[in-house]
């Protein structure tokens, strides 16, 4: 009965996405497939699309306003989760359902994305860091994780928040910087106490003026 649910939730959610004219258009490219392979696209509230491998599959298709920022799950591998943006034009997305992996090719915007996350997903792979934070799900043992997580965690989150304000300085055309300014002046006229260098009102409409 729950999956009946779940089947109709996510074609009501995906008519509703195709019911205008698609303006994104994803070819997709899948390799080392079989009958159990399943994969699916989502946000943090709506689910984009969803397969069971039972046919062949060719391209998605969308209509979206803005870039939307959504994660490809392979296999429910959680912690080769792939994030990535729907966004308007036409590009490739590579799925291998044997290792889980994926790659976007002929995508300036997630091009960029790669390149402003990437000393995030260096460290996060060399020190295992998702296997960890993902311990009650893989049978790590708690205390290891958590020492591990200590350990490197923190390291990782400095270098790469170093990396991303200084992708958001030279990139000043990408969305992905304007996408930070908006979020930030969210948060920020939502607490308006809460005031630090990171959500400074003055700084970010310095950064702004600059796109």
């Amino acid at each position: 009965m729950n999956r009946i649910i779940l089947a109709y939730f996510l074609m009501i959610c995906i008519s509703n996405i195709n019911a205008n004219e698609s303006n994104c258009r994803i070819k997709l490219n899948l390799s080392n497939t079989d009958t159990n392979t399943f994969f699916y696209i989502s946000s943090e509230t709506t689910f984009y699309y969803t397969s069971r491998m039972e046919g062949t599959i060719d391209s998605i298709c969308y209509y979206v306003d803005a870039p939307i920022h959504t994660t490809l799950y392979i296999n429910n591998d959680a912690e080769k989760a792939f994030q990535f943006y729907l966004h308007e034009g036409k590009y490739i997305l590579n799925i291998d359902c044997k290792n889980n992996t994926a790659t976007v090719v002929g995508s300036s915007l997630n091009d960029e994305y790669k390149e402003m996350m990437r000393i995030n997903d260096s460290m996060f792979k060399k020190y295992n860091i998702m296997h960890a934070i993902l311990y009650p799900y893989n049978g790590m043992d708690r205390d290891s994780a958590h020492l591990l997580l200590q350990k490197y965690l923190p390291l990782c989150n400095e270098l790469s928040d170093k990396h991303v304000k200084l992708f958001y300085e030279t990139h000043l055309s990408s969305f992905l910087t304007l996408e930070y300014i908006y979020s930030a002046l969210e948060y920020t006229f939502e607490d308006l106490g809460y005031d630090t260098i990171e959500y400074d009102i003055k700084k970010l409409k310095t950064l702004f003026d600059r796109l």
